[in-house]
C-alpha cells in the first residue's frame, strides 16, 4: 500500500494553483459556480451523514430543477498507451457536456481522491473537473482544470486512427504521447471563495 500512496502524493504535488496571469483572478467559470451552487443547496438541505449514493440522486434533482443540463454515470472512454481500453469510467454527473462531477461523502478528502479526479481528466480527456465532499459539516469543494486539453485530444485521435489503419503514423503518435505525459492539471482555488 505505502507505495501507492506515495506515487499518488508525488502526483499531487504536481497541483498548485493556476498562475495564469490572462485569467482575472476574481473571473469564476460560471458552469462551476451553478454545479457548486446546486451542491451547497442539497448539503443545506441533506447536511452530512448520508451515503454518496443519496446525494448523487438528490443532486440530479437540484441540476435537473436549475436546468443544469447533465448525464448521470455516462461511460466515458479510457486509453492506455494509445489504445482504447473496452473498461469504461462512469463519472457521477458530466454537467454542460464538460464538466466532470466526482461525489464524495467521507469526513475529508485527501489526496487519494484528488488523485482520482485528475486521472479522470485525464483519461476522459474533459477540461474542467469539480470533486464535491458532502461528508463534512459543510460542504467542500475543489475545481481542477487540464491544461493541457489539445494534447489529449491528439492522443485520442491517434488512438483511435491507429485502430482503423489510418493516421497511424508512428512519429506522430508518438510525439502525442510524449506531449500528453507532460500533461499538468491543477487545482484551481478561484471557486473556493465562496
Amino acid at each position: 500500500m505505502k507505495p501507492q500512496i506515495s506515487q499518488i502524493s508525488s502526483q499531487i504535488s504536481q497541483i498548485g494553483p493556476v498562475t495564469d496571469r490572462s485569467v482575472e483572478t476574481h473571473t469564476r467559470d460560471p458552469r462551476t459556480h451553478a454545479i457548486i451552487g446546486a451542491a451547497m443547496e442539497v448539503h443545506r438541505l441533506l447536511g452530512c451523514g448520508f451515503l454518496e449514493a443519496v446525494y448523487q440522486e438528490a443532486l440530479g434533482i437540484e441540476l435537473g430543477m436549475r436546468g443544469i443540463p447533465n448525464q448521470r454515470e455516462v461511460p466515458l472512454p479510457l486509453y492506455f498507451k494509445g489504445t482504447r481500453l473496452e473498461t469504461h469510467y462512469r463519472p457521477d454527473f458530466v454537467c454542460y457536456d464538460g464538466v466532470v462531477v466526482e461525489l464524495k461523502a467521507i469526513p475529508r478528502l485527501g489526496p487519494i481522491e484528488e488523485a482520482q479526479i485528475i486521472n479522470y481528466l485525464k483519461a476522459s480527456q474533459h477540461s474542467v473537473g469539480l470533486l464535491l465532499n458532502f461528508g463534512g459539516a459543510s460542504l467542500e469543494f475543489k475545481r481542477y482544470v487540464n491544461t493541457s486539453q489539445p494534447e489529449r485530444a491528439a492522443v485520442s485521435n491517434a488512438a483511435e486512427g491507429a485502430g482503423s489503419g489510418v493516421g497511424s503514423n508512428a512519429s506522430a503518435e508518438s510525439a502525442s504521447l510524449s506531449s500528453a505525459k507532460s500533461a499538468v492539471i491543477r487545482h484551481d482555488p478561484r471557486e473556493e471563495r465562496y
